[in-house]
């Protein structure tokens, strides 16, 4: 929190996250201002914090600093990489979780297998939960590339969408992915009719989710099979065939929807002859 407006230079690089982002350029004779040695640890590709509270101050700095370390191929300093751990290990939950949400997005939607396995390996998710978490065993930019999910605003959450993220300000779109993920962790989702049903109402990232953590030869077998089955018969093509509006009509739809995924062949005038026979003899 910046308590002193109108500080001096070094007062306000003082007060930055690592001494890489405490360096000042001077737009007059363009002279580099450097009171932390940050030019040296740019030039080592290493990541060091300014002072020893600096986590405790703004916990949102590890997952930065992740970033960083990802984007640019750093390495945390020793010394900072052993406050990372202490505060990791005796977290203080009173944090803006505005500001993880931000710095879990920028991470995250670099799609990146290695920020994933180290915000795992090194505690980095106890900042959203204090338990241990499940860490899936896949190749997630693959999944992501399965799904085509590679520029998706959204893509952080395959990424962290395991996790209790109650503590964040969720967005409807972000709700709802993690909502039906729930949902569908419950199902057995057994036959092809079951599986297409469930699927056909979520996000991707939802399958994304399922795919990792749950079954990922179910959301192949979906994208690959069905994703694309569309039944051409329409609510009133069935008026046209005498057939008033009621809930005869879920009945009806379910039924041409296990004949095409049996025969997705079929067209419109062999779904009108399915329905006279199944439905009108």
């Amino acid at each position: 929190v910046v308590g002193k407006i109108g500080c001096s230079l070094k007062e306000d690089v003082l007060r930055r996250d690592f001494t890489i982002n405490a360096l000042a350029k001077s737009v007059q004779t363009g002279d580099i201002v450097d009171y932390v040695g940050g030019l040296l640890d740019l030039k080592s590709g290493l990541l060091r914090v300014l002072h020893e509270n600096s986590f405790v101050d703004d916990p949102t700095r590890i997952i930065r600093g992740l970033k960083f370390s990802v984007r640019f191929g750093f390495e945390l300093e020793t010394k900072t990489r052993v406050l990372q751990e202490e505060y990791l290990a005796k977290i203080n939950y009173d944090m803006c979780y505005k500001r993880i949400k931000k710095e879990l997005i920028e991470t995250f939607n670099l799609n990146s297998q290695e920020a994933y396995q180290r915000f795992y390996d090194e505690g980095i998710y106890k900042l959203l939960q204090a338990d241990l978490a499940h860490r899936a065993e896949k190749n997630i930019p693959q999944v992501v590339a399965e799904l085509g999910l590679e520029k998706s605003p959204n893509l952080w959450l395959v990424y962290v969408g395991n996790l209790d993220l109650s503590k964040l300000d969720m967005t409807k779109v972000e709700m709802k992915i993690l909502s039906d993920f729930t949902a569908l962790k419950k199902m057995t989702l057994n036959s092809d009719f079951e599986i297409y049903k469930a699927f056909k109402q979520v996000h991707p990232e939802t399958l994304a989710l399922y795919s990792i953590y749950i079954d990922e030869f179910k959301v192949k077998r979906y994208v690959s099979d069905m994703q694309s089955m569309k039944v051409f018969v329409t609510g009133e093509d069935l008026i046209g065939l005498g057939i008033s509006p009621s809930a005869l009509y879920g009945e009806i739809f379910d039924s041409l929807i296990c004949e095409k995924l049996k025969r997705p062949e079929l067209t419109k005038k062999e779904e009108l002859l399915f329905v006279q026979e199944r439905f009108l003899n």
